[in-house]
């Protein structure tokens, strides 16, 4: 199988994409506050593009580490 998308995203928003794709759910709120008011559009895009969806009540309870609120550099570090 393979994904066929392509989406041209600016220099600038790559700490909010790195964010909102490194398979940890991630509230927009903080993440806003953290790497920039353009992570809520990003985010639209990415899931018109159908490579990110919402976080929902059936996906939260198959994650088992706790929802990360913002954190840019790595993934798996939680927000202090």
């Amino acid at each position: 199988m393979t994904l066929d998308k392509h989406l041209a995203i600016a220099d600038k928003a790559e700490p909010a994409l790195r964010l909102l794709l490194c398979s940890t759910p991630v509230h927009l709120g903080p993440a806003q506050a953290q790497v920039g008011s353009h992570v809520r559009q990003l985010a639209e895009t990415l899931m018109k593009a159908e490579l990110c969806v919402p976080l929902t009540a059936g996906l939260s309870s198959g994650y088992a580490k706790p929802v990360m609120t913002a954190t840019w550099g790595s993934p798996h570090q939680s927000a202090s």
